[in-house]
């Protein structure tokens, strides 16, 4: 019982004393507790600097490959439009050849082999000397068959194209 009266009278005489102890105590531990929390706050915005400047390291390197992408998707591009332009002229001159052979072969089977001058017919069932053209048969201009043909060329050449765009 001595203890406790020892005790009891030693805090009566001291507690404003125990009180500022105990005041700095729990002070250091926040003051501890402050420090730490600061520490960690800079290691997280440290933290977010480097994930802003990795964001936009990637940024700029995809910026860069999309570029990269597009130059070597226009080159691409261009020679298959350079070949198919070629193609084209090539099919246009076939067919523009084509065309003219035909042209020619007209002109070759309508010049008559007669060995005098022909006599038309004038009564009322004759043609008035208009050519019989066939059924089915359309005749055109020759500058017009030459442009027939290029267009055709480049037509063919498109629709190639245009399947292969699915595939």
């Amino acid at each position: 019982m001595n203890l406790r009266k020892f005790l009891t009278s030693g805090f009566l005489a001291h507690w404003r004393l125990i009180a500022a102890a105990i005041l700095l105590a729990l002070l250091g531990v926040q003051a501890l507790r402050v420090a730490g929390l600061e520490s960690s706050l800079n290691a997280e915005r440290a933290g977010r600097k480097a994930d802003h400047l990795s964001y936009e390291n990637a940024q700029a390197q995809a910026a860069v490959d999309a570029y990269a992408a597009k130059i070597r998707k226009e080159t691409e591009d261009a020679k298959k439009a350079d070949a198919a332009d070629s193609r084209a002229d090539d099919l246009a001159a076939r067919y523009r050849a084509l065309s003219l052979q035909y042209a020619s072969a007209q002109r070759a089977a309508g010049k008559p082999d007669l060995s005098g001058p022909a006599k038309a017919s004038q009564g009322p069932d004759s043609t008035s000397g208009a050519p019989v053209i066939p059924l089915g048969s359309i005749l055109i201009p020759e500058a017009d068959a030459v442009i027939c043909a290029t267009n055709q060329g480049r037509l063919e050449v498109a629709h190639e194209w245009a399947l292969g765009i699915g595939g």
